[in-house]
């Protein structure tokens, strides 16, 4: 089955009403500008225009979410959304005809610290690339082990980069596989 995906990658602020729908079209995800650095985003069932949820994007320029890729069956919609320069987060939310809601998310980045035997590690921390097969989430994780130089070619030690698959099951997620891509 071949993945539907969108990405999503807004390179200045967002318009007053960018849309992105799901797969099945059931469901949109509208920005409305709110400020110079962030957006308002609504969550729409499009039969009746209804908004089902509101969230809140900021980021870097007003940039809102960096990614935006709906599962194959348009019932979960994950988004790295910019935290600050240096941070870009993952969320998941599941969309059902009557709301949605934010999928809890184990902390995987305390599991990559840990085997580094660490439990707080350095400002960078970036979630990217992901997609969906079927109701399993993949994504790499790249940051820093420790404060220090922002470029990893400059100290690549300092470094950790993994791919993460996480199981999605109503509305929880299940860290499943952890692989060392350096």
């Amino acid at each position: 089955m071949r993945l539907a995906t969108l990405f999503v990658i807004l390179l200045s602020a967002p318009t007053s009403h960018s849309q992105t729908l799901s797969p099945n079209k059931s469901f949109a995800v509208e920005y409305r500008k709110a400020g110079a650095s962030e957006s308002d985003v609504d969550f729409i069932r499009t039969s009746d225009k209804k908004v089902l949820y509101q969230a809140f994007s900021s980021g870097v320029g007003g940039q809102g979410y960096e990614e935006i890729v709906w599962s194959p069956d348009s019932r979960y919609l994950a988004v790295t959304t910019r935290g600050t320069k240096t941070t870009v987060s993952l969320e998941i939310y599941r969309f059902e005809a009557g709301g949605v809601t934010q999928v809890k998310i184990p902390d995987y980045r305390l599991n990559l610290l840990g085997r580094h035997n660490l439990v707080s590690g350095g400002r960078y921390s970036f979630a990217r690339q992901i997609t969906w097969t079927g109701s399993t989430l993949t994504f790499s994780s790249e940051g820093s082990l420790l404060d220090g130089v922002s470029n990893p070619r400059d100290s690549p030690e300092n470094w950790y980069r993994y791919q993460i698959k996480l199981d999605i099951y109503g509305g929880s997620a299940e860290l499943s596989k952890v692989v060392d891509l350096k």
